[in-house]
């Protein structure tokens, strides 16, 4: 179907880092105390060819997030090993006016993944 027409969708694949995108995450990863800060769940806003926009603003509205850094003690005189496991999904809230009404009706875009170090 193309992204049905909604405002942002049919980019296909870019990785020019100014292009918006329905979802993404950002965390800041601390290698010397194993944890993350800064999560940042993000959507771009979107506006449907029947007219409704979503700027994400709303709390009912914004992606959810989950990220776990699993690493060995800092040693600086050694390797340090891990992971870091990933996890974010969003609904494209412009589909309605009425959150709760998208949060039963549209699909969550599901993304999750894992880097090994």
């Amino acid at each position: 179907m193309g992204g049905m027409y909604f405002k942002g969708d049919s980019r296909g694949f870019e990785t020019k880092l100014d292009v918006t995108s329905r979802i993404r995450a950002e965390w800041t990863l601390d290698f010397m105390t194993g944890t993350t800060t800064n999560a940042r769940p993000i959507s771009d806003p979107s506006t449907a060819p029947w007219g409704v926009e979503q700027n994400y603003e709303d709390e009912r509205t914004p992606p959810e997030e989950n990220g776990v850094l699993n690493a060995s003690p800092y040693n600086p005189e050694g390797m340090q090993t891990g992971n870091f496991q990933w996890h974010f999904r969003g609904i494209n809230h412009a589909f309605t006016a009425w959150p709760s009404v998208n949060d039963i009706i549209v699909p969550w875009l599901d993304l999750s993944g894992t880097v090994v170090f």
